[in-house]
Parts: structure tokens; sequence; C-alpha cells
């Protein structure tokens, strides 16, 4: 069964950061060094449904560090599951009313099971849950957030009058919800774009050496910590975090701009510099302040990771080696 599609809403504000990657969606307060470990550890995980046993690993193994509180979304076969921590919430929202957990309930942590038939999912480290607006859409990556929203495009919301008559007979064509799972993300912006940042047909996109490709629909921030950047938190660029173990990509390394069908690169005052390189080409050539315009097949190097510029899925390009 095909898995429907489901919008991750960031909540503003707050000290966390939330993260999306593969199934796991996370919040967590900005409390180093453990915050790094947790996403490193989410970064990790292959297999969406060994993550709780890892995260209490992980915590054991630093029980003398201070925990800040977090909240995790995981998809299941059947429905899904919500971990809490601290002051932690979350609100579940199905046709029979919303359900509330809170982390402070458990000693360690609090896990709620989501039904199949649940709409949304809200997680959240502040008292209430925030307003998010209608445009944001987290797919993938780590942004600056309080909280956040898991919505299922396919589960229609409850209506008050509907949540009234729970246990009226259904009518005969009635089906049931289907199972709240989710599909595998790509990189949407957060916050919520402005004007200025206006998204473009799809004409391209990004693969890494590792495979994992993103849409060249907008603009994006390529980095460690790329959400630090202002044009990010503007909402003008979207975050695409650089997984780098020799330490060789700046927070900020490069700015990547999508218009008019034409992909531009710049670098962004990095340390190790940014380089572009023709297709079959062994010579790389320094990217500068100013915009280089990228032709199909092309390939960006940011400290040993490589990156090439493909039209459509389906091209017969390689990507590059690091």
């Amino acid at each position: 069964m095909e898995r429907p599609e489901h919008k991750v809403s960031v909540m503003p504000g707050g000290e966390g950061v939330v993260a999306l990657y593969k199934d796991a969606v996370v919040v967590i307060t900005r409390l180093e060094p453990l915050t790094s470990r947790f996403l490193t550890l989410l970064r990790a995980t292959t297999e969406v449904g060994a993550l709780p046993w890892r995260i209490a690993r992980l915590l054991a193994e630093h029980s003398d560090e201070p925990i800040g509180p977090f909240g995790v979304y995981l998809p299941l076969p059947s429905g899904g599951v919500v971990l809490l921590h601290g002051s932690a919430r979350a609100e579940i929202a199905d046709l029979d009313g919303v359900h509330n957990a809170a982390g402070n309930d458990a000693y360690t942590w609090m896990d709620k099971m989501v039904p199949e038939s649940a709409t949304t999912v809200s997680v959240f480290l502040t008292e209430t849950a925030a307003e998010v607006d209608p445009q944001s859409d987290l797919r993938a990556g780590v942004v600056p957030g309080a909280g956040f929203i898991v919505q299922s495009a396919t589960n229609a919301a409850p209506e008050p009058d509907r949540i009234a008559d729970a246990h009226a007979e259904p009518e005969p064509t009635q089906r049931a919800a289907p199972p709240l799972e989710r599909t595998a993300p790509s990189p949407r912006p957060f916050p919520p774009p402005s004007e200025t940042m206006a998204v473009q047909a799809v004409v391209a996109t990004l693969v890494a050496d590792d495979g994992k490709s993103v849409p060249l629909d907008r603009n994006y921030v390529m980095g460690r910590e790329p959400w630090r950047h202002e044009s990010v938190r503007l909402g003008r660029a979207v975050p695409l975090v650089v997984e780098d173990e020799d330490d060789l990509v700046s927070r900020v390394q490069a700015h990547i701009a999508v218009a008019d069908e034409q992909v531009t690169i710049q670098d962004g005052q990095s340390a190790n510099g940014t380089f572009a390189a023709a297709p079959g080409s062994t010579d790389w050539t320094r990217v500068g302040s100013e915009p280089m315009r990228l032709e199909p097949g092309w390939s960006i190097r940011l400290g040993k990771r490589v990156y090439t510029y493909r039209t459509s899925p389906d091209s017969d390009l390689e990507v590059r080696g690091r």
C-alpha cells in the first residue's frame, strides 16, 4: 500500500530546533552537547523503529549531563507513536476529538500511540501549541522552532458536528480512514516563504554522492548549520544541511538560487571554498562570492561532499565520488 503524503509544519519561536530525517520528526531544546548528539543519532538511524532504543541508550550513556525537553513522532505500520520528555507536550486529533499527552507525566519519557485515524499530531515544547503559517512545509533537515504539526493529507480534519455525533450510525458509504504514515521527505523552507521567495517549477534536482537528492525548485543555503543565515530566518531560502565528518564544511558554505529555470551558486565566504566542475572534468574551479551559473551535469564540491546537478531523476549522469 502506498503511503499517503503528509505535511510537517513548524511552530515558530522558542529555544528549540525541529528536525526531519527519513520518517522521524523531532523537536528538542538547544542544550549542547546533547542536542548535537541527538541530531547526529537521528541522521545515522536507518530504521525508524529502532530509534526509541537508540535514544534510550544515548540518554543512559550521558545521564550525568543535563537533558532538555524533547518530543519525537515516529510512524508505524499502523498509526504511529509519540515520545515526550520533560515539558514537551502532544495533541493528537482524530474523529473522536483531541487527545493530550505530556512528558512530565513520566519519570523518563512518555510514549503515546497514534491511531490510524489521526488527522494531525502536534508536538511542542511550549505550554500551548503555537499557530503555524499554512505555507509552512518542512521536508527535511533542521530548522529553528518550538514544535511541529504532522498533518495527514488524506484523513479529513474532524468537523464539530461529527465529533458531537461520534456514536451515530455511519453512512453506508463511509470508509475507514487510511493509516497515518509518511512519505520520504525532501527539503522545504521554514519560516514560510516570503513574497521575495517565489517557488519555481521543478526544473532539476541536486543529487549528493550518497544518492540523496533534493528538488531545485527554490533557493537553498548549504552548510553544517545553514539555518543560521538570515535568508533562512526570513524565509527566503531553504536550509540544506551538509553532513561533514571531516569538519571541512563551514556553517554557511554556499548559496544556490533558482530563477527563470536557471540555477546559480555562490560561495558563502567559506573557510575551505566551494568548487564546481563540468561533466567528466577533473579540474575544479573555485566558486566566488558572485553567482555562477550551473549547467546540467555540472558538479559542486563542498569539503569532500560532491553534488551533481541533474535535469531529471532519470538522468544517466553519474554522481562523482568523494
